[in-house]
């Protein structure tokens, strides 16, 4: 993977990252233990415009909000972690791995105890006479202090106190 973000200014902040999940394994379909071709794919690209941490409006190839699990960083799961209905709708919107093209906001609310996601996606397009836009949400409860980043953290070994309720929609 090759990953690359910053900020552009106070407000303005972006993040890319490209992944190539095959890369060097052995060919299924050679008989002679050839390797896969290289298929590099961009896995994240997404823009991010914070008004305030009320509001932040996310722009680009994004995770679509769900469930905690669907928001998490890969760097942080575990194998365990990827349960058979993680990204169950990529395959029927020929997305890679849960991202979809569109814009969402998010934020903190409540002294930052709630959190919320809500997004306008490009969903399938071009199949049917008329397509409909893809929304997608998340609202969350902590009673400790929700997180305010684009990609939830996983498990934090017991260095931090976490408890979320959560409830998603697609």
């Amino acid at each position: 993977r090759l990953l690359w973000g910053g900020k552009i200014n106070d407000r303005l902040s972006f993040f890319a990252e490209t992944d190539a999940p095959n890369w060097g394994k052995a060919d299924p379909a050679s008989t002679t233990g050839a390797k896969t071709e290289l298929t590099v794919y961009m896995q994240d690209f997404m823009a991010t415009w914070t008004v305030e941490d009320a509001l932040l409006l996310d722009f680009g190839l994004l995770l679509t909000p769900g469930a905690y699990n669907h928001l998490q960083s890969a760097a942080s799961l575990l194998a365990l972690d990827y349960g058979p209905f993680t990204f169950a709708e990529s395959t029927p919107l020929k997305a890679k791995i849960g991202r979809d093209v569109g814009m969402q906001a998010r934020g903190i609310l409540a002294d930052k105890h709630v959190e919320y996601r809500a997004a306008l996606l490009q969903g399938v397009r071009g199949r049917f006479a008329q397509n409909s836009f893809r929304v997608a949400g998340h609202l969350s409860f902590t009673p400790f202090e929700a997180a305010n980043s684009l990609f939830y953290s996983g498990t934090s070994l017991g260095k931090k106190k976490a408890f979320t309720v959560g409830l998603g929609a697609d």
